[in-house]
C-alpha cells in the first residue's frame, strides 16, 4: 500500500526601521593658523620658554577657553542613502525597509507492506 503527501510554505516578513539621525555636524575646537591672534600667541609662549609642544597645549587650551572653532566635519557613523538618487545625504535620519522571503515544497511516499505493520527495535 503506498500513498504520497505533498505541501508546502511561504513565509514573508518586511520591516521597517527608524534609526536616529546619522551624519551630524560635529565642531573640532581648535587654534586655527588663520587666526589675527595666532602669531602674537605663539609668539608669547615661545618667549616665555615653552616649547611647541607647551605651545601647541597652551593654544588649544585657549581655543577651548574661548570656544574658536577650527572646523565643522560630518560625524556620527551611517549617512542617510537617498534612495531616488542613490547617492548619500549628508545629514539625516537612516530608515531601513527590508523584506524576508523564503517558500518550500516537499512531496513525501508513505508505504507498508500491510497498513497495520509496525516494526520496533528492542
Amino acid at each position: 500500500m503506498a500513498s504520497i503527501v505533498a505541501g508546502g510554505g511561504y513565509y514573508h516578513e518586511q520591516d521597517h526601521y527608524w534609526n536616529g539621525p546619522g551624519g551630524y555636524p560635529a565642531i573640532y575646537l581648535g587654534f586655527n593658523q588663520n587666526e589675527p591672534t595666532y602669531n602674537p600667541l605663539i609668539s608669547a609662549l615661545a618667549a616665555a620658554g615653552l616649547n611647541t609642544t607647551q605651545q601647541g597645549n597652551a593654544a588649544n587650551l585657549y581655543a577651548t577657553l574661548v570656544g574658536q572653532v577650527d572646523r565643522v566635519y560630518i560625524a556620527g557613523g551611517g549617512r542617510p542613502l537617498d534612495t531616488k538618487t542613490g547617492t548619500y545625504k549628508p545629514f539625516g535620519a537612516y530608515n531601513l525597509d527590508e523584506v524576508q522571503q523564503s517558500g518550500n515544497i516537499f512531496a513525501q511516499d508513505r508505504w507498508r507492506i500491510k497498513p497495520n505493520l509496525t516494526l520496533k527495535s528492542p
